[in-house]
């Protein structure tokens, strides 16, 4: 059985040159009739689908589902390349490395047509790449990433957080909730606060407090100051 100090020098030479910086995916869908999600059963909506269809859509992206965990108000599901969680109105997916994320977005919206969904908020982001030139199309570039969109949200909005010369943010939006009521008085539907902590070049030591794994699964964790694997 190898000892944890050669599964640690195997899993280094894996993480050598991997994109760390996940790309987001939300999609969020109403009733082509115009009723209120909240009349969706919990385990209707995008919930219809098994994980023999997911499966399907996570090898778009080139992963594979490793888990799958039903909750009472979604599924989680445990992707090679990061999370897949589906609600009835909803479905968010993380991926990391060379993933092609956007690849998998046509084949949702039109597997949400079929049950008489469409789209009401789209949201996708990401940091900038450590390793762009590993990317492949249509995540070679954030201009790449908008056309692809802009094809299917035409009326989507691009955006960059933060320094071009440093760690920044890109967000592609489209919004179509509808926010008036028939008689067009303002009605404000907008439901969701969102909060997304990002923490990067931590102490290992800091690190481990948000971390719930065998050091044997991620040892570059748990390395002791003289690069040893504590296994304990």
């Amino acid at each position: 059985m190898p000892s944890a100090n050669m599964l640690a020098d195997k899993y280094d030479e894996v993480l050598e040159g991997f994109e760390g910086a996940e790309k987001k995916m939300e999609i969020d869908f109403v009733p082509i009739t115009g009723e209120d999600p909240e009349t969706l059963p919990v385990d209707g909506g995008m919930r219809q689908y098994r994980r023999e269809f997911w499966s399907d859509v996570v090898a778009l992206l080139n992963g594979t589902i490793l888990l799958h965990d039903p909750q009472e108000r979604f599924d989680a599901y445990l992707i090679s390349e990061s999370s897949l969680f589906v609600y009835n109105d909803r479905v968010i997916i993380l991926t990391c490395g060379t993933t092609l994320l956007l690849k998998t977005l046509p084949t949702m919206i039109q597997a949400a047509k079929d049950i008489g969904l469409e789209v009401s908020w789209f949201q996708y982001s990401r940091k900038n790449f450590l390793f762009p030139e590993k990317q492949q199309f249509p995540h070679t570039s954030f201009d790449h990433e908008v056309d692809f969109l802009h094809k299917i949200f035409p009326q989507g909005r691009p955006f960059v957080m933060g320094p071009m010369t440093s760690d920044h943010w890109y967000l592609f939006v489209a919004d179509f909730i509808r926010r008036e009521s028939v008689n067009g008085n303002r009605k404000i539907v907008d439901k969701d606060q969102m909060l997304n902590v990002y923490m990067y070049d931590i102490d290992p030591a800091v690190a481990q407090l948000f971390m719930r794994a065998d050091s044997l699964i991620l040892p570059s964790i748990f390395r002791d100051g003289d690069g040893e694997v504590d296994a304990a």
